[in-house]
């Protein structure tokens, strides 16, 4: 896509080695204002091994994004899990659970998606 859509080459060969540098620049605070969820912060309180969370946020960043990175590469996709599924009770209170802890996230404050468009 770069290719194609340069005016020249040397404008490809220096838009690559501009991406290539991964010089992003410092993360902005909102992005890491995201990952503290009242969730996590109840459990800072009283389990001792989240409290350094509420220390350093960006911590709890990395951790999610590197945790999302190896489920994403290291589990089987859906449609191999649905060759294999049987329904049982872990699942069912799995599903439960995550039916209305999702239920009870909608409570909070909902920005419209299309409202800057």
């Amino acid at each position: 896509w770069v290719l194609f859509r340069s005016e020249s080459i040397s404008q490809t060969v220096f838009f690559l080695k501009e991406l290539l540098k991964l010089e992003c620049g410092p993360i902005a605070q909102e992005l890491i204002s995201a990952f503290q969820l009242p969730e996590l912060v109840f459990l800072a309180q009283y389990v001792p091994g989240f409290a350094c969370f509420s220390y350093f946020p960006a911590a709890l960043m990395w951790l999610f994004y590197g945790g999302a990175l190896f489920l994403v590469l290291s589990r089987r996709n859906s449609y191999e899990r649905m060759l294999s599924f049987t329904p049982g009770g872990r699942t069912m209170l799995a599903t439960v659970f995550l039916l209305t802890w999702s239920i009870l996230s909608f409570s909070g404050v909902s920005t419209f998606l299309y409202f800057n468009f």
